[in-house]
């Protein structure tokens, strides 16, 4: 069975994507602080700035990563270049969830997937940054 890691698993959208996947695919998450998934053996408590990916990835063998990771911009981007170099080295793809932030400049009318993304905002520049 196809395996996937959702990093940030314990938000409410990423939760979701979990309680979708999880009963076809094999799903494992990750944790910062919620509580209630101590117990949960398909979810790793992570603190990506103060924990490494590799004991993880080398447990669950995703052949798929969605991150919707959040936090310190540095710490951030140290994690996506392992996750890049990770997936460079192994049959593995990431899917990176950008936020509504990428689209902040266009305020008055909605934003759609293929408009293009523009920011005003610190945190959206960094989004759309680390997609490319």
């Amino acid at each position: 069975m196809k395996s996937i890691l959702i990093l940030g698993a314990s938000g409410f959208i990423e939760n979701s994507i979990y309680r979708e996947l999880s009963p076809f695919f094999d799903t494992d998450g990750t944790y910062n602080s919620a509580k209630g998934y101590d117990h949960n053996k398909h979810f790793y408590s992570f603190n990506f700035e103060k924990d490494g990916l590799e004991n993880i990835l080398k447990e669950v063998k995703p052949k798929l990563i969605i991150s919707a990771l959040r936090g310190d911009f540095n710490v951030q981007l140290e994690a996506y270049v392992f996750l890049i170099n990770f997936v460079r080295n192994k049959n593995c793809r990431v899917l990176f969830f950008l936020s509504a932030n990428v689209f902040d400049v266009f305020q008055h009318y909605p934003s759609y997937e293929y408009d293009k993304i523009l920011s005003e905002s610190i945190y959206g520049g960094f989004k759309i940054k680390i997609e490319n």
